[in-house]
């Protein structure tokens, strides 16, 4: 149960004007217009415990989204993200694990993360500062090893093809070891009610 609020930043607005009880046309960056779009209606703020910033080329559904949200409350997650399925990434981590409810770790990627208020408003000054680094996610909100989290009970797919020339990051030592990850295996199921 959650409210969807649809940020177009493109001429599509009229494809997807029936879609949502909430939209705004703006064109930017994705984190920027989150931003603007927060700011410029600070209830949201306080209305709502949870929420999911997923990449317009990412496929899930009303399920997906509501296990997420369960998953965080039952779990008392602050920054998460559901695993990806049959995608690619150069995150490898973000990858499902079929066997795993969750796994902790100190990196979501920023294609889907689902962030609790409190986490939102710890990060959020940071979405209107031009270069997102999620990178300081884990320390801004002061996490502990249970805090962040890939969802594996929950896989999405990324729909848009993977371009031919596909960046491969050079680490040039500045973020050595910044990804890490720690099974938990699947004790309890969640059903995504709340």
């Amino acid at each position: 149960n959650f409210d969807l609020h649809l940020l177009v930043y493109d001429m599509s607005y009229g494809l997807f004007y029936n879609d949502a009880d909430y939209m705004s046309y703006k064109q930017g960056e994705k984190w920027e217009l989150i931003y603007d779009y927060l700011m410029d209606n600070p209830k949201l703020l306080s209305n709502y415990e949870y929420f999911f910033f997923p990449d317009e080329d990412l496929k899930c559904d009303v399920y997906d989204i509501e296990h997420v949200f369960a998953c965080m409350e039952e779990e008392n997650i602050q920054i998460a993200q559901p695993s990806l399925r049959n995608s690619y990434s150069l995150s490898t981590h973000v990858l499902r694990h079929p066997n795993s409810k969750l796994r902790y770790t100190n990196y979501v990627e920023p294609m889907a993360p689902c962030f609790s208020r409190n986490a939102l408003n710890a990060i959020l000054p940071t979405f209107n500062s031009g270069e997102m680094d999620c990178f300081h996610w884990a320390e801004m909100i002061h996490e502990n090893k249970t805090d962040m989290a890939i969802i594996d009970e929950v896989g999405i797919q990324r729909c848009r093809p993977m371009p031919l020339h596909y960046p491969i990051p050079i680490n040039n030592g500045t973020n050595e070891n910044k990804c890490q990850t720690k099974n938990r295996q699947n004790s309890v199921g969640i059903d995504g009610q709340h």
